[in-house]
């Protein structure tokens, strides 16, 4: 299975795993239904958004078609 090596850095960004320090700011964004409407789910509660921000920083590659989601910085 592919390998990432995290952090990616850029001038600009940090593209990286996310952490559980991350979750009021995911269920910030997550939680509006403007948000959701572009999204494939409906707006998240705060037990959900818990519950995704663990999955995403807790991600493996381990079989055919597994994904990635991962926390955007700000760089500086």
């Amino acid at each position: 299975m592919p390998e990432i090596n995290l952090p990616i850095r850029t001038e600009r960004l940090i593209l990286r795993r996310f952490e559980s320090t991350d979750l009021d700011a995911f269920h910030a964004y997550h939680s509006l239904p403007d948000t959701a409407r572009f999204l494939p789910w409906e707006a998240k509660s705060y037990t959900k958004s818990m519950e995704s921000v663990g999955k995403y920083a807790n991600f493996t590659f381990d079989k055919e078609g597994d994904w990635v989601c991962l926390a955007i910085e700000a760089e500086g």
